[in-house]
């Protein structure tokens, strides 16, 4: 699965522990259940359901086995969500 780690992104994960894990997960809206791809920068405490793989970099990443992850790759970016500054990943999920 080919990685691809944005440089303000790279700095946030490295600076907290150099791991980072993704997953889909259903959430509640005001138009009713959503899938979102979260992230978090941390090792899954069930690893076994995760694939691994570390970036020339040295982060750990981990997504979810069956989460679909697009043919281009998963990339990682830091981007503004309203008030707050969060890490997003791209290129996983159904759309």
């Amino acid at each position: 699965m080919k990685v691809t780690i944005e440089e303000t992104a790279r700095e946030f994960i490295l600076k907290r522990g150099g791991a980072v894990t993704v997953r889909l997960e259903t959430i509640g809206t005001a138009g009713g259940p959503a899938i979102e791809a979260v992230v978090y920068t941390s090792v899954p405490a069930d690893k076994e359901n995760y694939e691994e793989m570390e970036t020339p970099e040295g982060i750990r990443v981990y997504v979810k086995r069956g989460d679909p992850v697009d043919e281009a790759g998963l990339r990682l970016e830091r981007r503004r969500v309203g008030y707050n500054l969060r890490l997003v990943a791209r290129g996983i999920g159904m759309w």
